[in-house]
């Protein structure tokens, strides 16, 4: 029996697109047409400051002339530096540029040059033996924090060495080994460069043995700018073996120390110069029933001279010649006359007042400013005094206390402070910061001017050991089985004979044009 079997539409019920049907796309357009586009949702706070600064931005990009609004903006947006360029460039700044500018904003600080003279704390005090100067300032820590026992000091001394000490030259290593492999690619092109020098600079990176290589071989260069270069390299690999001496130079900790002062009537005898107190020396002590040279404490004249000085300012004195004149007119009219002894304050009827800011209260012009000693009033305008350290009524001045004593270690409170040198820093600065420029030049210059380097070709430790295998079995005319048999002095000595040389052909494969013919400098 047949059976009449329907065709199957497969599409009957599928709904039709809009780039099916021109009839949808005029409906759909229709429909968008219809909305009300200002029915929008409200903006929210930050879409309004972007919309303010939108608005006040326009009308100032209009008036921007057209060669930077046709030339100039457009070139921008071509320009792409490649990410290498800006992490050498960040680096420049971290390692060179920042460190010499941070010194140099802390040492404007500083009270003395840290190339000049100087002067090792001694709680305070300037002793006979704490001024240093020339090359031993060097070593002097006189830029110091703290107050810490000897175990703290001494575990930040290590820490610093380990971590910075340590961790610079690790840094300065890592960054050298690139740039002194691009540099040797580049001097590769010019000339074939010595077989020891490129095992050493390549498998090795900055060690002793590479400096030794690089001073050994430099008459085996072709051209001065190769000599430079290698010459360069090994100035640049002594200073990155002493970094952490230098680093772990320049930082120390010092004891607490205590001035002792000789005593002027017994050079034999010593005393602390904490037992000294701040005093004057009464020069005519007898006005006051004092002997002459007697020091007395300075608390008792030190409020007559803030007293004094702000009348020498607020008030008129009299000349020698009757007049009435400020102190500053004065001092103009009479340069040669000593105001103290020809200018007085006490002339018939001064009624001037000042105001003295300590106590807020008015004091008279012609005023007799009177101290109080031993029980006794006397007039201290009429006192010949100059400033001292007292001890047992005996005055010492600056100078006698900076040449008759000694710092000492301080055994009653022992504690430590650790800090750096100045001028050690200053030195260690401006050479890492000269040296970081000088990396860099080097650096660009093989970015630029290497076909190896532009094409993306980087030197590692395993390819440096394929060339170093591929160079000495061309030199020798031996397989590997039989290099690898072959003892190391025996190696070591043939190629040193034949003068073995690594040159530019054994690269040229990685170069996109790798057949082109090199063009060697002379």
């Amino acid at each position: 029996m047949e059976q009449n079997y329907s065709r199957i539409d497969l599409f009957r019920n599928r709904r039709t697109s809009y780039s099916s049907t021109w009839d949808e796309d005029d409906l759909k357009n229709e429909k968008l047409e219809n909305v009300d586009i200002k029915t929008e949702p409200p903006d929210g706070p930050w879409a309004q400051i972007y919309r303010t600064w939108r608005d006040r931005a326009v009308p100032m990009l209009k008036n921007i002339p057209l060669f930077f609004r046709n030339d100039f903006f457009p070139l921008t947006k071509r320009v792409r530096f490649p990410k290498t360029q800006i992490y050498a460039f960040l680096l420049l700044l971290s390692f060179g540029v920042a460190p010499f500018a941070a010194l140099y904003g802390l040492y404007g600080q500083l009270r003395s040059n840290p190339f000049g003279i100087k002067t090792r704390g001694c709680e305070g005090w300037v002793t006979q033996d704490s001024r240093v100067s020339g090359f031993q300032g060097l070593f002097v820590i006189d830029f110091t924090f703290g107050s810490m026992s000897f175990s703290l000091a001494k575990f930040i001394d290590i820490v610093w060495d380990l971590c910075i000490g340590r961790g610079a030259q690790m840094i300065a290593w890592f960054f050298s080994y690139v740039v002194f492999t691009n540099a040797l690619l580049r001097s590769i092109e010019r000339h074939p460069a010595p077989y020891r020098t490129f095992t050493l600079l390549a498998l090795e990176g900055a060690t002793l043995s590479s400096m030794g290589a690089l001073l050994a071989d430099l008459s085996r260069h072709r051209s001065k700018r190769s000599v430079l270069l290698f010459s360069f390299m090994g100035i640049s690999i002594l200073y990155i073996l002493s970094m952490p001496t230098i680093l772990s130079a320049m930082t120390g900790y010092v004891g607490s120390s205590v001035a002792y002062v000789s005593l002027k009537d017994s050079s034999q005898q010593i005393v602390s110069a904490d037992d000294f107190f701040a005093g004057r020396i009464i020069w005519d002590g007898e006005k006051i029933g004092l002997g002459n040279g007697t020091c007395i404490d300075d608390a008792p004249l030190r409020n007559y001279e803030e007293l004094s000085r702000e009348r020498y300012i607020s008030c008129n004195c009299s000349a020698p010649d009757g007049r009435k004149m400020t102190i500053r007119k004065f001092v103009g009219t009479y340069p040669v006359v000593n105001i103290i002894l020809q200018g007085t304050f006490d002339y018939p009827n001064n009624t001037q007042k000042f105001l003295y800011y300590e106590d807020n209260n008015y004091y008279n012009c012609n005023t007799t400013f009177n101290v109080t000693i031993d029980q006794k009033t006397y007039n201290v305008s009429t006192l010949n005094t100059t400033y001292a350290h007292c001890y047992n009524g005996t005055g010492y001045d600056d100078l006698w206390i900076q040449d008759n004593s000694r710092c000492m270690p301080n055994t009653d409170h022992p504690t430590y402070q650790w800090g750096f040198s100045t001028m050690l820093s200053a030195v260690f600065v401006i050479i890492q910061f000269s040296w970081a420029i000088s990396m860099y030049i080097v650096w660009q210059d093989a970015q630029w001017n290497s076909s190896l380097v532009k094409s993306g070709y980087s030197m590692t430790q395993l390819r440096a050991a394929f060339t170093l295998a591929a160079a000495t079995q061309d030199a020798l005319a031996m397989g590997m089985e039989e290099l690898m048999a072959a003892k190391s002095k025996t190696l070591e000595k043939d190629l040193s004979m034949q003068r073995v040389e690594i040159n530019y052909k054994m690269f040229q494969k990685e170069l996109p044009s790798g057949d082109a013919a090199l063009h060697e400098e002379i």
